[in-house]
């Protein structure tokens, strides 16, 4: 007989719990140091950034601010890291349309000019900003994305620009921002020479420029509670109009140079007449010398009128005096005995 081999012993309930109890250990450890690994963040040059805590047992609190360009660090398993823009803004970017404003004169203008302004990097007051903003959803957008920031923007920020700058323009007259204004208010008096003011709006338009920056900041800081806003400035301001304005003022414009080429038009007649006025005195005075002085010559010589008129029959050529008659060849036979005489 062979001798029989013993069997295996089956595993128990044990073993299984045990095997599974290193695995979740495993897996738990593999987690742990992924989520850790992926936690590592740093935070760009142009950005401020709010660490929010997302942990399975955490809140879900802000857990520290992180300021422009520090280097890559863990901010804990589960948590978030959302960034905003720190860099220089311009509301050119966030003011879409052409807004129009009342001047003191109650004239429509439109205001091109540019707000700039950065968002603070003051870890107290960015992490205020984002509690009050920064949980929110902007055109359906989170504010730490592109499109989220700028929705903020035009629904926070430019208001605010608006109003400033509406403030300020009404509190001027249309003439002292753009010397144009008087052609809207009373076209064809300005069309006529000399009633056209004149208006240096360069002082005007920078005062108003700085009215506007400091306007600006203190409603920034009434809107928002808090200097959110830094570097916060209004430069390049221009007042123009709206197209239908514009064109009421080119054909005002038309009209006084259509008048002033009419006046020198009239001018220069004015002066033809006159010269050719002075010609004909001129014309008129020389033929009544000329008169003058060929009566003297008839009166010392009255043969050389009948000279004049064989001159004037013949011309330079000559001719036969008898064919002339009257008394031209007694002048002529005259002549030659006075020619002989004086031989």
């Amino acid at each position: 007989m062979s001798p029989s081999i013993p069997s295996r012993p089956s595993a128990g309930p044990g073993g299984f719990i045990a095997l599974g109890a290193v695995l979740l250990l495993g897996l738990v450890v593999v987690i742990s140091v992924g989520a850790f690994v992926f936690s590592i963040k740093g935070t760009d040059a142009g950005t401020v950034c709010v660490v929010r805590e997302g942990g399975p047992f955490d809140g879900r609190d802000v857990k520290e601010i992180r300021q422009p360009g520090e280097g890559p660090k863990p901010i804990g398993p589960f948590n978030k890291q959302d960034c905003l823009p720190t860099t220089e803004r311009d509301s050119t970017d966030v003011i879409e349309a052409d807004p129009t404003f009342p001047t003191r004169d109650s004239v429509q203008v439109v205001a091109d000019g540019q707000a700039l302004f950065s968002l603070t990097t003051d870890p107290a007051k960015v992490e205020a900003f984002y509690r009050k903003y920064g949980r929110r959803r902007w055109g359906g957008d989170e504010i730490s994305s592109d499109s989220g920031w700028l929705n903020f923007l035009r629904q926070r920020f430019a208001p605010v620009v608006l109003d400033a700058q509406r403030q300020v323009i009404g509190e001027y007259d249309c003439t002292a921002l753009n010397n144009l204004c008087q052609y809207v208010q009373n076209p064809r008096a300005a069309a006529r020479e000399g009633e056209a003011k004149r208006v240096d709006n360069t002082q005007n338009l920078s005062e108003a420029q700085a009215k506007i920056a400091s306007t600006l900041k203190e409603k920034l800081r009434a809107a928002f509670g808090d200097d959110y806003f830094e570097n916060v400035r209004y430069q390049n301001l221009r007042i123009r109009f709206e197209t239908e304005v514009q064109r009421r003022i080119t054909e005002a414009q038309s009209l006084r140079t259509q008048a002033a080429n009419a006046e020198l038009d009239a001018q220069r007649k004015q002066a033809e007449a006159r010269g050719e006025a002075q010609r004909r005195v001129e014309e008129a005075t020389g033929q009544r010398r000329a008169a003058f002085q060929q009566a003297q010559a008839y009166r010392l010589n009255p043969n050389q009128r009948v000279i004049d008129r064989i001159r004037a029959f013949c011309g330079n050529d000559g001719c036969d005096p008898q064919v002339i008659g009257g008394d031209i060849g007694d002048v002529i036979s005259s002549l030659s005995q006075q020619a002989a005489g004086g031989r």
